[in-house]
């Protein structure tokens, strides 16, 4: 990288990024694998992300992103306007997935928990009338064959339990107020069912991601290109809360950050307000708000 290339990359990151971990003794000279934490659900960040990889990527470089399966392609055209990236230095081709896509559970709880929270939005007349499987969006379109017995077995069986709940929630006579905090309490069991599966497949995901770094390094040896990869904040940086750190543990990507020299992980400093997302999600702009 020249020098005045290292030094726009200098001045983008300091206005726009924290740099949560660097190689040691690197700058920005020596970098070419950039991971971007994000909050899935809000927009500014991935907007920044999105502009910071249109104006740094050179040929050769590739996108990894969560959520799709390690080493393989992404298969929507339209995945690079979503992440307001630019296609001119990244092809569709060189746009991978780094994670694990046979966790069943936590896609289905997180789609369960957003429809909890459509029942509660229209309280409460047609609650029985809601049929969960209908409603559900379709998932693990990118999942593995061998899984859709499971699948559908899983679908089955929540989806069985939530329209159950919905019907003799819609026969209580209770006032509204009462149903609200019966559909709160239905949403906590199923966010933290949801959570307990993310923390099972974490170590799974964590040593995909890893992989899928080392392989991709590899393709960007004899060129110019560089990695970026986004990933929600907790498989990037350690939570400031004790019992994330203990149940979604990053020894092992920190470890491997250790043997590299040309590393950064960089967190936006431009944000949503706390008070925007609730408004935003409250809108269905952004329904389910989680962090994965």
């Amino acid at each position: 990288m020249s020098i005045s290339q290292s030094d726009s990359l200098n001045n983008f990151i300091s206005v726009h990024y924290n740099i949560v971990w660097q190689s040691q003794g690197s700058s920005a000279r020596d970098w070419r694998i950039f991971l971007l934490t994000e909050l899935h659900t809000d927009p500014l960040m991935g907007q920044i992300n999105g502009l910071f990889i249109s104006k740094f990527a050179t040929a050769g470089s590739f996108l990894l992103l969560e959520g799709e399966k390690a080493g393989e392609c992404v298969s929507d055209p339209a995945i690079l306007s979503k992440l307001c990236v630019s296609t001119t230095q990244i092809p569709l081709r060189n746009v991978l997935g780094w994670d694990t896509v046979d966790d069943l559970e936590t896609p289905l709880y997180a789609a369960s928990y957003t429809y909890l929270e459509q029942i509660s939005t229209f309280l409460i007349g047609s609650i029985g009338s809601i049929n969960f499987q209908e409603t559900l969006p379709k998932l693990y379109e990118h999942h593995d064959p061998a899984t859709a017995e499971r699948r559908q077995e899983l679908v089955a069986q929540l989806g069985e339990e939530l329209n159950q709940f919905a019907k003799g929630l819609a026969a209580e006579k209770q006032l509204i107020p009462y149903k609200q905090q019966r559909v709160l309490n239905k949403a906590v069991d199923l966010q933290q069912r949801m959570f307990a599966a993310i923390n099972r497949e974490w170590p799974r995901r964590t040593a995909s991601m890893i992989t899928t770094l080392e392989k991709t390094s590899l393709l960007i040896q004899e060129s110019h290109g560089k990695i970026f990869l986004i990933a929600g904040e907790d498989h990037l940086k350690e939570s400031s809360n004790p019992a994330v750190c203990a149940s979604r543990p990053l020894k092992p990507f920190y470890d491997f950050l250790q043997g590299r020299a040309d590393i950064v992980i960089l967190e936006s400093k431009t944000r949503c307000s706390p008070k925007e997302l609730l408004v935003r999600r409250n809108a269905g702009i952004w329904p389910g708000v989680m962090q994965m």
